[in-house]
């Protein structure tokens, strides 16, 4: 950054986010190895809640099956939820390119023997997916629950 009151200000704008004053920050020195990291890591009980948080969406997305990962052109993209999962709740479910292009994304509702349908094969390009199950964005992103399992498949319509 060639402006130092933008660098400044983005300083001070960090600082802010992280709970810190600027009074703090001016009086303050670093020297290498100083930081702390486990000062800035959540209280044990956000921890905690975060941990079951987590489990929880992974025994729901590890009930979760599909019966081919072939797919041709009017097949269907079904993911499958087993009669054994426990609870109902709301998650996403992506297509996406190994990249991490997505191709669609449907948020719904899944319970005990839930068939979700992520539309026909047609619609995408030749080659390797994932179909990605994970929390709705906003636990995800804002919540910090990273939970997710990728199912790749491949889709040959075009011969």
């Amino acid at each position: 950054m060639r402006n130092p009151l933008i660098f400044a200000l983005l300083v001070l704008s960090l600082l802010g986010l992280s709970g810190c004053e600027a009074s703090q920050a001016e009086a303050a020195t670093v020297e290498p190895g100083m930081i702390n990291i486990s000062n800035h890591a959540p209280s044990g009980t956000i921890a905690a809640e975060l941990a079951d948080e987590y489990r929880y969406y992974q025994a729901i997305f590890d009930a979760a099956s599909m019966e081919q990962t072939l797919f041709h052109k009017y097949d269907d993209i079904l993911v499958r939820f087993s009669d054994a999962m426990q609870g109902k709740q709301e998650i996403t479910l992506r297509i996406q390119r190994l990249d991490g292009r997505i191709y669609g994304e449907r948020i719904t509702w899944v319970e005990a023997g839930s068939l979700i349908n992520l539309g026909e094969a047609y619609v995408l390009p030749d080659g390797e997916f994932e179909v990605v199950l994970m929390p709705t964005p906003g636990v995800y992103y804002q919540d910090g629950v990273r939970a997710e399992r990728r199912i790749v498949i491949r889709v040959q319509v075009r011969q």
